[in-house]
């Protein structure tokens, strides 16, 4: 008999714990397409305000330990990347499709294609270019750690 109970007694546990981990899995689902949802938000946030070169909303999302990497190699921490938005990168246009945001944890992916009408340092940067742009919670908040972008050359 106490043989049988002490059975009894893993078979409820062990169900138990399947039913807890179910459950955690079905409200990570919902957490992470409510976190999708936000993070193209603030994508779309971010884009309007570069279009504008309104450099608030990047001076909101980007974390202090930022790093930029443009199309052609160069590098930018924060404050280079919001005076970039300021006063070199002016974009007449930014149309993005295929976007993908991808959540792990507290970290969030998002690539995405755009097509970019505008001028950096005077130079002309119209073209289709694949961006990558890392996102991590810090202090409850999401903020961009990283961004990447690279010229499509071949559609």
């Amino acid at each position: 008999m106490n043989t049988r109970f002490m059975r009894f007694t893993f078979l409820v546990v062990v169900l138990s714990a399947m039913s807890i981990a179910q459950a955690k899995d079905r409200s990570r689902v919902k957490g992470s397409d409510d976190t999708k949802q936000a993070i193209t938000q603030m994508e779309n946030e971010l884009k309007d305000a570069a279009i504008q070169g309104n450099s608030s909303v990047s001076q909101k999302y980007l974390s202090r330990n930022y790093v930029r990497v443009y199309p052609d190699g160069s590098m930018a921490d924060r404050d280079q990347t919001i005076a970039d938005i300021q006063s070199k990168t002016k974009y007449s246009s930014i149309s993005v499709s295929g976007e993908q945001v991808t959540v792990v944890g507290n970290t969030a992916v998002s690539v995405f294609q755009a097509t970019v009408k505008g001028t950096r340092d005077g130079q002309p940067i119209d073209g289709d270019y694949r961006g990558l742009r890392t996102w991590t919670k810090e202090g409850g908040q999401w903020k961009v750690s990283a961004f990447s972008t690279t010229r499509i050359v071949n559609k």
